[in-house]
């Protein structure tokens, strides 16, 4: 079975925006994905951040994840990695995912401004489909996925309330190994 897994918010922590308004002074809530509910000048820090290598190199492993693709890849799942970032955080992401996460087969970054990784889900030919952000998880419906799964917890407030049909919701890789959620396909 072929497994594609977002990065940030799936398989690793990515606080850039809480840490950058604490800095600020400036309290996050983070309702939309977009970061439009933040002040301009924090908006701002956080998209640099969100472009620079050292920061988004070495961000940490969300716990458990790690035990969860080793068990998928033993019993014979492609794993793949596929997020949208910054195109200058090529070298760093891959360096990160191989580091940290050996198992996955291949890793693909790429830019795209509308939150759609279909193209990339339908060459890979993806059975389930992992994701936090509740855009890239309502286009990926189309793709005719046996499973797909949508990361909301503490971290990903702006998906509490979205609910699409087929879409399991989960609150970490974890979760899904714990539920069963692979079993049946």
């Amino acid at each position: 079975m072929n497994i594609v897994i977002d990065l940030d918010h799936t398989l690793f922590d990515n606080n850039v925006c809480d840490i950058t308004c604490k800095e600020m002074g400036v309290p996050y809530i983070p309702n939309n994905y977009d970061l439009s509910d933040l002040r301009e000048d924090v908006r701002n820090k956080c998209f640099d951040r969100f472009k620079d290598p050292i920061y988004m190199g070495n961000l940490e492993p969300i716990h458990g994840c790690y035990d969860v693709l080793n068990l998928w890849k033993n019993i014979g799942h492609k794993l793949y990695c596929v997020t949208l970032r910054h195109n200058d955080l090529i070298d760093c992401t891959q360096k990160m995912i191989s580091e940290h996460y050996p198992m996955i087969d291949e890793t693909f970054v790429y830019q795209n401004s509308n939150y759609n990784k279909n193209e990339m889900l339908l060459k890979l030919e993806a059975d389930v489909f992992i994701d936090d952000n509740q855009y890239v998880i309502k286009n990926s419906l189309e793709c005719n996925l046996k499973k797909c799964f949508m990361i909301s917890n503490d971290t990903t407030p702006y998906n509490f309330g979205y609910k699409f049909d087929g879409v399991i919701i989960v609150k970490d890789i974890y979760e899904i190994e714990q539920i069963g959620g692979l079993n049946g396909i």
